[in-house]
């Protein structure tokens, strides 16, 4: 089964949650969110910054995450990003997402 990053942040945004949500892509790719009281402050995938790396960050669907509560990373050369647009982009693959799931029912199939 796929994973949606939508399924991993919203609980995060929602909550008012500060910290920094790692995210582990299957194929060797990693990115970072930086969230400052449920605000997405900044966002870097793959050597993108801001709108690109939401992109890319969207587009993954082997992923783990770990959120670091508090935590406060280095946020020169992140961009941030228009919070609710970066949920809405999520949320159309998090719908992409679910109808893969329905046809492939695992990752070994």
């Amino acid at each position: 089964m796929y994973t949606s990053l939508y399924k991993k942040i919203k609980p995060l945004i929602y909550a008012g949650e500060s910290g920094v949500l790692k995210i582990h892509h299957d194929y060797g790719e990693k990115g970072v969110i930086h969230l400052n009281e449920g605000m997405v402050e900044g966002i870097r995938a793959s050597k993108q910054v801001g709108k690109k790396a939401a992109g890319i960050c969207a587009k993954w669907v082997s992923i783990s995450t770990t959120f670091l509560h508090g935590e406060h990373p280095d946020t020169n050369d992140m961009v941030a990003v228009d919070t609710g647009k970066f949920m809405i982009i999520l949320e159309k693959a998090h719908k992409m997402i679910k109808k893969i799931n329905t046809m492939i029912p695992g990752n070994d199939a």
